[in-house]
């Protein structure tokens, strides 16, 4: 895996990625030279043909970006697959009939345009198949042992049995005499600790994940060491749990992490950084959606009765508790109605929260801010719970961004998970990367 914006990304993604990239901009080649109202050799030397091709091309792969089409490149229903080939090559032609009006010079021809991205249409479809194949089949999965039946580790082998291309292929784990029935979904117990030599003989694993470091014997250090020798890796749980799923595993936490060490503490600098652009980034957000809140303000008053806002009170920096306003998306009886449900779906109703990052209560991005009755009981139940209250709360979030976590949005286990992920590794490029994802989720109503 490879890491861009503090967000791990396997190299599966990034060769689909690359090779796309190839594809499509060979697609608008060839529409080139089938094009007989052009002239090619003129078109590349004189018109700058090559640079507009490749506009083209990168307006083509940020709509797959941006539709999220390499977040799960699992092909699950195949209309569905082209349906969303189809709104993708839109936006590229909308992106291309915006330039026309600032650049036309840059734009690449309409005829040239229409063909190509029919040759694209096809070839995508086509070459997402082909790599699902090719990821099932061809490719070679990588045989994941597991040392102990945690439910961190059982989380991962389903993780992997559910995105075969990380390329990583659960074998099963070992464990002690009496297996841990919750670390034991989605996997099979081969045998007891005792007899790892022979399962690793047997079933000969590429990769040894240690899920209970308690199972792990100190005259075992000369057989792990040869172990690592001979090719095959082993690693922490904890660690791959993180880098796969996006978030820390707080059943591995322990108190010194948060006592003595600053693993999971966010940087200084990174906080300051955000304070700034945090406030830059609502003052312009304020002035430029100004008109649509003041519509939707009028909509809300004239649809039904009751106040344009509506607030409670919820836990900032440190707990310190403050009102949190948004749009009113409900009527009579509590009832949503259709026009709140349509201001819910597109996230129009955190609007007002902008004047909390202005006033310095929240920022841009951050943990979801939650009610002061929520935190005081969850903070009982699971351990280290106050700890996401060292940042500001976020109008967005890691969480509120994540699919899994928002399947899971009643599990708060899970979303503190993702909520530690995000104060370890706080940053302006993960803080850029969760606005990407929710500017999508705004504008396309997906997730």
């Amino acid at each position: 895996m490879i890491r861009i914006f503090k967000v791990f990304v396997p190299t599966s993604i990034l060769a689909l990625l690359a090779s796309e990239s190839c594809l499509v901009f060979a697609c608008y080649l060839l529409a080139v030279y089938l094009d007989t109202d052009l002239d090619p050799e003129m078109f590349f030397q004189l018109d700058s043909g090559l640079a507009r091709l490749a506009i083209g091309t990168g307006l083509v792969l940020m709509g797959t970006v941006f539709y999220g089409l390499y977040t799960n490149v699992r092909i699950q229903n195949r209309l569905r697959l082209l349906q969303q080939i189809c709104v993708v090559l839109g936006m590229a032609f909308s992106a291309q009939a915006l330039m026309n009006f600032v650049a036309p010079d840059w734009t690449v021809p309409r005829n040239t345009m229409l063909a190509g991205s029919g040759f694209a249409l096809v070839g995508l479809f086509g070459w997402r198949l082909l790599f699902n194949v090719a990821i099932r089949k061809a490719l070679r999965a990588k045989r994941v042992l597991f040392l102990g039946s945690s439910p961190a580790a059982a989380s991962l082998a389903t993780h992997f049995m559910r995105h075969p291309e990380l390329g990583l292929a659960p074998v099963g784990y070992v464990a002690g005499p009496e297996p841990n029935a919750e670390g034991s979904v989605k996997t099979e117990r081969i045998a007891s600790v005792a007899e790892l030599d022979r399962v690793v003989e047997q079933e000969a694993p590429e990769w040894i994940l240690v899920g209970d470091r308690g199972e792990v014997q100190p005259w075992w250090v000369a057989e792990f060491l040869e172990l690592r020798v001979g090719g095959v890796e082993t690693e922490d749980v904890s660690r791959v749990y993180e880098t796969a799923l996006g978030r820390v595993c707080i059943r591995d936490v322990r108190p010194s992490d948060l006592i003595f060490g600053d693993s999971l503490q966010p940087q200084p600098i990174n906080l300051r950084l955000q304070s700034i652009y945090s406030r830059a980034l609502a003052l312009a957000l304020t002035a430029l959606t100004l008109p649509a809140m003041l519509a939707i303000a009028i909509v809300i008053k004239l649809g039904s009765r009751g106040p344009v806002l509506v607030g409670d009170r919820r836990a900032g920096l440190n707990g310190a508790p403050f009102t949190l306003y948004r749009f009113r998306t409900s009527g009579e009886g509590g009832r949503t109605t259709p026009f709140g449900a349509l201001l819910g779906r597109f996230q129009l109703d955190r609007l007002p929260q902008l004047v909390h990052v202005l006033r310095g209560q929240m920022s841009i991005v951050g943990p979801r801010a939650e009610r002061e009755e929520y935190v005081a009981r969850l903070a009982e139940l699971l351990p280290f719970y106050r700890h996401r209250l060292c940042v500001k709360p976020g109008v967005t979030g890691w969480a509120q961004v994540n699919p899994e976590a928002v399947y899971h949005f009643r599990d708060a286990l899970c979303q503190v998970e993702y909520d530690f992920y995000y104060i370890k590794n706080l940053s302006p490029a993960l803080d850029f990367f969760i606005l990407l994802r929710t500017l999508r989720v705004s504008l396309l109503g997906i997730d």
